[in-house]
């Protein structure tokens, strides 16, 4: 996840340049940590295994070393935020799990935010990451929605079957990409979720981030019910 600053042509934000964005999460996720990751870490660590059943014992170095590595990729590519859900899906009664990353990036330039965009969906033309792109005026701002199924690789956790070195398992990938009035900054939400099937549910609730998030502080909170999540 977070590929757009690969996509970029400008570089990487140096430390301390991060852009800032201001958003309401929807209920149902838990932040992760993208400062002080490994000491972060390190206590949960001590935490998890002394309340986890015996049998998930093994699973738990493992679990978070792949956390951690992943966490301080994304801290790396300008993730403002990444936060693990859980929601019962409204339509079978299903526990769904999913992860949320919203990241901001400076294009290195301005212009038209639909220019922008367009250009962005020639980028990803080359992409392996094939699915539905849409661009699309929403109440007079510009985003980009794409859905894609990725194969990734499957993880091989203590305890369950032996996979193959390059098993891979399929995920399911939602994105909204946002840009600024000037195109000067591009924002990024990616959503991403085992349960394909439930996409349906997690759409709205991308669609919904998108429109709501700003650039700016705004005068007052946002409501926390304009961007509730559809997944019940």
């Amino acid at each position: 996840m977070s590929r757009i600053a690969d996509l970029l042509a400008a570089p990487t934000e140096e430390p301390g340049e991060a852009v800032p964005l201001w958003t309401v999460v929807p209920d149902g996720y838990a932040a992760l940590p993208l400062h002080d990751i490994e000491p972060t870490l390190d206590l949960a660590y001590g935490l998890i295994t002394e309340l986890a059943p015996a049998e998930l014992q093994p699973s738990v170095a493992p679990v978070l070393g792949s956390l951690l590595q992943l966490l301080t990729d994304l801290s790396q590519r300008n993730a403002a935020y990444c936060g693990l859900g859980r929601h019962v899906s409204a339509a079978d009664g299903e526990l769904l799990t999913s992860t949320l990353v919203l990241s901001a990036h400076r294009t290195g330039g301005q212009g038209d935010p639909r220019k922008l965009l367009g250009e962005f969906v020639e980028r990803m033309a080359g992409d392996d990451w094939e699915g539905e792109v849409d661009i699309a005026d929403v109440n007079g701002r510009w985003i980009l929605f794409r859905e894609a199924v990725l194969d990734l690789p499957a993880p091989q956790l203590p305890g369950a079957p032996e996979q193959p070195e390059d098993a891979t398992a399929p995920v399911a990938l939602i994105e909204a990409l946002v840009p600024n009035d000037d195109g000067s900054v591009l924002a990024a939400i990616e959503l991403a979720t085992p349960f394909l099937a439930h996409t349906g549910e997690f759409g709205p609730m991308v669609a919904a981030l998108a429109i709501d998030l700003s650039f700016e502080e705004p005068a007052a909170p946002a409501p926390a019910s304009s961007i509730t999540a559809a997944l019940g």
